[in-house]
């Protein structure tokens, strides 16, 4: 069953004393109708807002939405979390609480029933037959009813939604392994005579288990991909080949794992 989703606004909604601060700032009001793009855009995701599973919005993915450019984009993520318009979780999932104060939902059959609703009062203020009358009456007790039914599905969707969403992101806990772990599963997949696992270890350790600010939440993964690339480049030096991490070439190194890295993401 498809359904609606919309904002609604109170009528001193603009004169919020965040929305007052918002708009006295330096180009407020382009910031404050990228607000209510960010709003509209997060209010069918209880709130939230991400670019995908595994990927957080960016102000550079996030400007295309509100038809902006980058740099104002994230001038106004900074403003909105100083005015506590928004929250930024640690993984990059930002959440407009307002969006979700102010949301308005309801079922296609809903909307069905509303028009045939209005059909019928149409036609009651066409006659004074009473029957007529008896009849909206019978059939506005029936609405009812069926209003009723249809706000507990309503509340159903929202409680599956919540469940599918808090299992979501139960799931995006990530693991940080310890050296044994690494060495250990190295082993289990016999691909510690392609890469030095205490070397991968140690390299991800330095950088806190992140990707260019971004969690590793599958380092088994990860480590596999490494495998598989140094297979297939042989003629690729990276921080993991055995016998090449040396103190003197750590720089060099560093930079071909970064190239070879990107070449990962983007496959």
């Amino acid at each position: 069953m498809s359904k609606f989703y919309w904002l609604k606004l109170k009528k001193d909604f603009f004169k919020r004393h965040d929305l007052l601060n918002l708009r006295s700032m330096e180009n407020g009001l382009a910031f404050e109708a990228i607000f209510i793009h960010l709003m509209t855009e997060a209010i069918d995701h209880e709130g939230y807002l991400r670019y995908s599973d595994k990927k957080a919005y960016t102000a550079r993915t996030l400007a295309p939405l509100a038809s902006t450019d980058e740099k104002t984009m994230k001038d106004a993520l900074e403003a909105f979390e100083d005015l506590e318009l928004i929250e930024i979780d640690a993984d990059g999932t930002i959440f407009v609480p307002l969006s979700v104060e102010n949301m308005g939902s309801d079922t296609s059959w809903a909307e069905k029933k509303r028009q045939y609703r209005e059909k019928l009062k149409a036609e009651e203020g066409q006659t004074e037959d009473k029957s007529r009358t008896s009849r909206g009456q019978k059939e506005d007790m029936s609405d009812k009813s069926i209003e009723n039914r249809d706000k507990s599905i309503e509340n159903r969707d929202k409680k599956i939604e919540k469940d599918e969403r808090d299992k979501s992101l139960s799931s995006k806990k990530r693991e940080i392994p310890t050296k044994n772990d690494v060495i250990r599963f190295a082993h289990e997949q016999k691909i510690d005579k392609v890469i030095d696992a205490d070397q991968f270890w140690s390299f991800y350790e330095g950088q806190e288990w992140k990707i260019e600010g971004e969690p590793i939440r599958d380092w088994k993964s990860l480590l596999m991909k490494w495998a598989n690339n140094v297979k297939d480049r042989k003629n690729i030096q990276t921080p993991f080949m055995e016998n090449e991490y040396s103190p003197e070439h750590l720089k060099k190194r560093e930079e071909e794992s970064l190239k070879l890295l990107d070449d990962l993401l983007k496959e």
